[in-house]
């Protein structure tokens, strides 16, 4: 079998390649792994997220916004004696 490039993805030890290959299973081989350049800049996960409830009534907003608004004036709780 001559030499292949193959795709796959890291867990933990084990690499999961994207393509089936044709060798048998406990056949030796040799890895040289080069991790793919991201496709995903930091800050695209939040930006993705933005906006993704705006299809929400504004009563919907105005009550989270009284929501934080009460967690952030409640800071401790009495203890009953």
């Amino acid at each position: 079998m001559s030499e292949q490039v193959l795709h796959g993805v890291v867990f933990g030890d084990t690499i999961r390649l994207e393509s089936p290959i044709d060798l048998s299973d406990g056949e030796a081989v040799d890895v040289i792994v080069r991790p793919r350049a991201s496709k995903r800049q930091w800050g695209d996960g939040i930006r993705a997220s933005a906006g993704v409830l705006s299809h929400l009534p504004k009563e919907v907003d105005d009550d989270l916004q009284e929501i934080l608004r009460e967690r952030h004036e409640e800071q401790h709780r009495e203890v009953a004696e």
